[in-house]
């Protein structure tokens, strides 16, 4: 951990009460754009930093702390 704090790039951000009460729109527009980047299996240029292993894990761990979130992300195996 020498180039970030913590050990994968999601802000905890998307946990609080502040990020959950924006606008219907604006926060679907925005968690589905996170589950297209953390799914598709080529990713843009732009996000090919985010190596498929650590995309896999930020999807899991918002699946699993916080399931409303991922609602109408792909299944994952």
């Amino acid at each position: 951990m020498k180039t970030r704090i913590a050990k994968y790039r999601c802000s905890h951000l998307i946990y609080s009460d502040q990020f959950k009460q924006l606008p219907k729109p604006l926060l679907t527009r925005i968690l589905d754009r996170l589950g297209h980047v953390l799914h598709d299996p080529k990713p843009e240029p732009r996000y090919a930093y985010l190596g498929g292993e650590e995309r896999k894990a930020i999807a899991s761990i918002i699946r699993e702390t916080a399931p409303e979130l991922a609602v109408g992300w792909p299944k994952v195996d």
